[in-house]
């Protein structure tokens, strides 16, 4: 199995400049690549979008229209017109979905566009496995030399594909590894996790409920970035919006760091919650969420991006995964919250409210502590009655969840 993990690199004032030329040079191999392309199509030429004809093309070329790369790795422009092509592929494999099936092309699937250097900085440095060594708090990259990092790698084995990516502070390295599938864990505790907005993740491990607070960090850095926000208006009209300016670059700079800050925050509290139930538990239960659906509602957008639910889980899902937990997860229309765990009753008019009475049996429930312990006992159900299907799936009664899909290791 393969594991990817980022560390935060800190290059000297040579690799700082190296590192940039590069993404440059996967910025202009970008942009030849769709200016190629368009132009191909409207000559009408066939497979014009493929990378068996871009990356001969920009071969022939590249030396005329960009001399000054011929010190610099060609990988990053080579791979820059793999990802090309492969945007183009989904694209095309979209307008031929959205057509069979009479609708429009979805935004998300658009085709690509030119690259500005206010986007993003990023490459791929490697020229497959073993190019790229890791040792200690070292990484070696083409061309680049040899690069101290923040911290060692946390996982042994060969690295399979390293992207360099600069974050608006920092640069950082995305190495893939490959390293041996973990056995199925037998000792642990069967868990199920509640995930919600006033609790990032109530995990009930059938003693007691452990609760994961939401740190909200957006919420928090609110009046900040409003402040920031101000002050960039303010430059743009005095300066003029399309005019340079230092002070407004400082301006930038600084939100930049607030943003930041606040996705630390919230991957930070994440890494370690997600860390800790798969490492003490054998099995996970969990509930799949539509989190588009609570985007929609405008009184929970904002707290919703802020909690990040369908991040939380993912990561779940994958540190499931690499420590060989089996993980179950029911449909997103089982009623974890609505059934009562004393005597199974479904309150069909229960609110957002906090607590609850049951109607039935009089049993008082706090919301997330109650639906963590029956997505435990969903788990619990897979894990003794479920039966597989053969394709890794365990099916339930059809009453109480649609399906529980285990992913195990292999």
């Amino acid at each position: 199995m393969t594991v990817t993990h980022r560390i935060a690199l800190d290059p000297n004032d040579r690799q700082e400049t190296l590192l940039r030329q590069h993404a440059g040079w996967a910025r202009f191999a970008w942009n030849w690549g769709v200016a190629e392309a368009r132009r191909a199509l409207d000559a009408g030429e066939k497979s014009a979008t493929s990378h068996y004809r871009l990356r001969p093309a920009f071969n022939r070329v590249k030396r005329h229209l960009a001399p000054w790369s011929a010190t610099l790795s060609q990988n990053p422009a080579k791979y820059t017109l793999i990802d090309l092509a492969g945007t183009w592929d989904r694209f095309w494999r979209e307008c031929r979905e959205a057509k069979r099936c009479g609708r429009k092309v979805r935004r998300q699937y658009r085709p690509p566009r030119f690259h500005s250097r206010k986007r993003g900085m990023a490459f791929r440095a490697d020229n497959g496995p073993d190019t790229v060594r890791c040792a200690g708090r070292t990484i070696h990259l083409p061309k680049i030399g040899t690069v101290r990092t923040r911290e060692a790698c946390r996982f042994t084995g060969p690295v399979r594909e390293c992207t360099v990516k600069h974050d608006g502070i920092r640069w950082q390295a995305a190495v893939v590894c490959e390293t041996a599938a973990p056995d199925a864990k037998a000792a642990g505790v069967v868990a199920g996790v509640d995930v919600g907005l006033r609790r990032l993740a109530t995990v009930h491990d059938g003693a007691a409920a452990l609760t994961v607070e939401n740190p909200r960090p957006l919420k928090r850095a609110l009046t900040k970035l409003r402040s920031v926000n101000r002050r960039v208006a303010r430059s743009r009209t005095i300066h003029g919006r399309n005019r340079r300016s230092n002070r407004r670059e400082r301006l930038y700079a600084e939100r930049r760091r607030l943003y930041r800050r606040v996705t630390n925050l919230r991957l930070d509290t994440m890494h370690k919650a997600t860390t800790a139930i798969a490492k003490r538990s054998r099995l996970v239960c969990i509930e799949s969420l539509h989190v588009a659906g609570w985007l929609q509602n405008r009184r929970l957008s904002r707290a919703t991006a802020d909690a990040s639910p369908a991040r939380f889980l993912s990561l779940l899902k994958w540190k499931c995964r690499r420590e060989g937990v089996r993980l179950v997860e029911t449909g997103p229309f089982y009623p974890s919250s609505k059934t009562c765990s004393a005597c199974g009753a479904v309150n069909a008019d229960l609110r957002l409210d906090e607590t609850w009475r049951c109607p039935a049996c009089g049993a008082m429930h706090h919301r997330d502590d109650n639906a963590a312990l029956n997505l435990r006992r969903q788990g619990l159900a897979a894990d003794v009655e479920g039966v597989s299907d053969g394709r890794g799936a365990a099916v339930l009664d059809e009453a109480s969840t649609r399906q529980i899909i285990p992913h195990q290791c292999r």
